[in-house]
């Protein structure tokens, strides 16, 4: 337990006390392999002690990882032990070293069973602990694999080294889908969109906010859920932050004030599903044509970048007049011996109607 080292040894500094528990883990482990493998070559520090060199190693361990994170993001698998009350060491190195907490995701392993809307979740790995306002799941339980060594086809496996490929594959295509994001914005993107609802991973016992009103909870077990890819991909709004277009009232509406005269825009938010381009019958297709080549860009809540194609705003003029159909307007219509019989006309009333000029 590096925290508790920390805690008790005021005096040494992170990176000794890491060390220290690295080399005389090594020492315990390499007595039992010895014992067992005779001619093995394990690194044998001796007793655990302080050791210079250990130190620097894993100074420049830590100086590595930092300088990866200014291009790329490090995906830690939890350990798979599920009686564990926290994360391992290693998952938790930004606890220790707060400068790789920029670009970092721990990855438990969620085995979900269920039908679709109707999922339960169970966690398979150590829980999040303390990495849980960065950590995130994946299915890894029970994956198929080639066999190897064997006459089976495929051997089938579980584990958090299953769970945490499975996220570093998402971060690859979030990096072709938004290459204006930084290794930051990536990570950000995954953890606001991770499947939390509380009745699959339980009471959220923290949140994070990541901007423009997009707040994501999470708890000790289960992170911020399980992954979801296609959230991801698509546009992350709040209620707060819709899909909108904003107008200023300095060049769409020259009337000011937030009042729409002439056929401008008021200024302000409008709801982008909404808005759309009215032409009259003059212009026929000439608008939808003109905008058909061109592409336009929104920006979620994240700063994810969408293009859509401008024609999609313009609204269809109908250019066809509506038709009479003169036959079932003529059946309906009362005929003409039929109507003087029900008003009586003589013939001099008819000739007096046909000759007048004006009626009052």
């Amino acid at each position: 337990d590096l925290q508790a080292m920390i805690d008790k040894y005021t005096g040494n500094t992170t990176t000794e006390l890491l060390q220290w528990i690295i080399t005389d883990y090594t020492a315990d482990w390499n007595a039992t392999y010895k014992n067992n493998n005779p001619d093995g070559n394990w690194y044998d520090d001796g007793d655990g002690t302080l050791d210079a060199t250990w130190q620097t190693r894993i100074d420049e361990y830590i100086t590595a990882l930092n300088n990866y994170q200014d291009t790329g993001i490090i995906v830690q698998s939890n350990s798979n032990t599920i009686a564990e009350t926290d994360a391992d060491l290693m998952a938790a190195l930004p606890e220790f070293y707060s400068q790789l907490a920029e670009a970092w995701i721990t990855v438990v392993n969620i085995e979900v069973d269920g039908a679709a809307g109707s999922e339960v979740y169970t966690r398979q790995s150590a829980p999040c602990g303390v990495t849980a306002a960065y950590c995130l799941g994946a299915d890894g339980w029970q994956m198929y694999g080639v066999a190897h060594h064997s006459s089976d086809y495929f051997y089938i496996y579980s584990g958090t080294s299953y769970a945490a490929p499975q996220v570093s594959g998402a971060i690859a295509l979030l990096n072709e889908a938004f290459p204006n994001h930084t290794p930051e914005m990536i990570v950000d993107r995954l953890l606001a969109t991770g499947q939390n609802a509380q009745s699959l991973i339980g009471t959220h016992t923290g949140a994070v906010t990541f901007g423009n009103g997009v707040q994501h909870g999470y708890n000790a077990e289960y992170g911020h859920g399980l992954m979801d890819v296609f959230a991801a991909l698509r546009p992350i709004t709040t209620s707060s932050y819709g899909q909108s277009i904003f107008t200023s009232s300095g060049n769409i509406n020259p009337f000011g004030g937030g009042e729409v005269s002439s056929g401008q825009v008021a200024a302000g938010r409008h709801n982008l599903n909404k808005s759309g381009l009215i032409a009259s019958q003059s212009f026929g297709d000439a608008i939808s044509k003109a905008l058909s080549n061109e592409v336009n860009y929104f920006y979620d809540a994240l700063n994810g970048g969408f293009a859509y194609k401008m024609d999609r705003h313009v609204i269809p003029v109908v250019n066809t007049k509506p038709l009479i159909n003169l036959e079932a307007e003529m059946s309906g219509m009362t005929s003409a011996s039929a109507l003087n019989n029900q008003l009586n006309i003589g013939k001099t009333d008819y000739k007096n109607i046909l000759y007048k000029k004006s009626f009052s």
